[in-house]
C-alpha cells in the first residue's frame, strides 16, 4: 500500500470515527460534518460507506446536497457501481438537488 493510499485509508476511518464519537456524546452532525466523512469515504474508495452515511444523513435529519451526492457517486464510480451511481443521481432529481454536469459525465461514463 503506498503512502497516500494509506493515508486514504486512514483518513476515512478516523472521518467515521470521529462522527461516531459525536453521535455517542449526543451530538447531531451537520450537513458540513457529513459532507466531510463522505469526502473522506470517497478518497479512501469505501462506497458502501458513503452510501451509509447519505442513508446516515437522513435518519439525522440532515438533507444530503449535491456535495454529499457528489462524493457519493464518486466513491460508487471508483468503486465500479454504476448502477448505485444512476440510482444516486436519478435520487437527487426526484429531490431536486441540482445535478452538474460532473456528475452526470461520472455516470455515463
Amino acid at each position: 500500500m503506498s503512502e497516500s493510499s494509506h493515508d486514504a485509508y486512514s483518513d476515512w476511518r478516523a472521518a467515521v470515527s470521529l462522527l461516531n464519537r459525536m453521535e455517542d456524546a449526543g451530538f447531531v452532525p451537520d450537513l458540513t460534518t457529513f459532507n466531510a466523512t463522505i469526502s473522506a469515504c470517497d478518497k479512501g474508495q469505501q462506497w458502501e460507506r458513503a452510501l451509509e452515511l447519505l442513508s446516515q444523513m437522513e435518519r439525522c435529519g440532515v438533507q444530503p446536497d449535491v456535495i454529499s451526492y457528489s462524493a457519493a457517486i464518486s466513491a460508487c464510480e471508483k468503486g465500479q457501481q454504476w448502477e448505485r451511481a444512476v440510482e444516486l443521481l436519478a435520487q437527487m432529481e426526484r429531490r431536486g438537488v441540482q445535478t452538474d454536469v460532473i456528475d452526470r459525465h461520472r455516470v455515463v461514463w
